[in-house]
């Protein structure tokens, strides 16, 4: 059975502040079912903080490779300048970004063959669409309808959120032997293999090796990486 890889940019939208984050998707999936929001640090601490409900997910644009979605998503985050941004919870410009090597790698981006400059970028000489601007557009419009547009917490509202948050995270810090039992029980978890080194989970991979937990699982899913993969259920 041949697995159909399907690529997208899409756009979250914090329903509560506006605040906006755009990213890159490629999973083995029905797209407009797919429940993937980022891993970005700032994206998962604001849905972490204001429950997944309080987002909304917009598809922008679908693509038929991995490459030409990358390739969109660092022309759009660049035309927006979401870095500097402060309606934006992206970090980096999107794309590629910067790659992490496994001890002995050499980084696929030097190779001659993989440039994506002027015309051999996939997108030279071409525009967006009016139907690919009007979605972008139609984004920030709906920061008019949004009740809480232009508006800020009162004091004793953000003392609240204060509160709770400490309330949440109130308590003696976790063992590790209860973190590693909360990690056996989570039924999301993955394990994966680095460098011939077996982990219960992303996360512990990523505490062991200092590489991010969406890298480690970028290069898992990556049919060419052989250092980085995913333990097979069964």
């Amino acid at each position: 059975m041949i697995d159909i890889k399907n690529h997208y940019v899409y756009l979250i939208t914090n329903l509560i502040n506006n605040k906006k984050y755009i990213g890159k998707r490629t999973c083995s999936c029905n797209i407009e079912d797919d429940d993937y929001y980022g891993s970005g640090l700032n994206i998962t601490r604001a849905i972490n903080k204001y429950g997944k409900e309080n987002f909304k997910k917009d598809i922008v644009k679908t693509f038929n490779t991995a490459d030409e979605a990358f390739a969109y998503e660092e022309k759009i985050t660049k035309e927006l300048n979401v870095v500097e941004n402060d309606e934006y919870y992206n970090l980096k410009i999107g794309g590629y970004g910067k790659w992490i090597p496994m001890p002995g790698d050499k980084n696929p981006m030097k190779k001659e063959e993989n440039k994506k400059y002027g015309k051999d970028n996939h997108f030279y000489g071409k525009k967006h669409t009016k139907e690919t601007i009007e979605k972008i557009k139609a984004v920030d419009r709906r920061k008019e309808k949004n009740s809480f547009w232009g508006k800020k917490h009162t004091v004793e509202t953000k003392d609240k959120i204060s509160k709770a948050n400490k309330r949440r995270l109130k308590g003696v810090p976790k063992t590790e032997e209860q973190k590693q039992k909360m990690s056996l029980n989570n039924a999301r978890r993955k394990e994966i293999i680095v460098n011939d080194i077996k982990y219960l989970s992303v996360s512990c991979a990523e505490k062991a090796t200092g590489i991010e937990r969406h890298k480690l699982s970028r290069m898992a899913k990556d049919v060419n990486n052989d250092k980085v993969r995913f333990v097979k259920e069964g």
